[in-house]
């Protein structure tokens, strides 16, 4: 079953000093768990965000997933 989904601010992340360099406005970040960070960056806002992963979440078919990986702050 998927975990729940909180926020946390920009500045809490893991990353923000890489953060800080990318230059962006500001997005949501996601955490799962204690420790599975995820960044919304095509998001505005953790209510959009919130709305989209409860409606895919129940799409899931926890039998049969595919779960890519990307770095793009190096």
């Amino acid at each position: 079953m998927c975990k729940s989904l909180r926020f946390i601010p920009t500045n809490k992340s893991k990353y923000y000093d890489k953060i800080k360099l990318l230059k962006k406005d500001s997005y949501p970040i996601g955490i799962l768990g204690d420790d599975i960070e995820i960044h919304f960056l095509h998001f505005s806002n953790a209510e959009e965000v919130l709305e989209k992963w409860t409606r895919r979440k129940k799409r899931m078919n926890y039998q049969n997933l595919l779960i890519k990986f990307t770095n793009v702050i190096d």
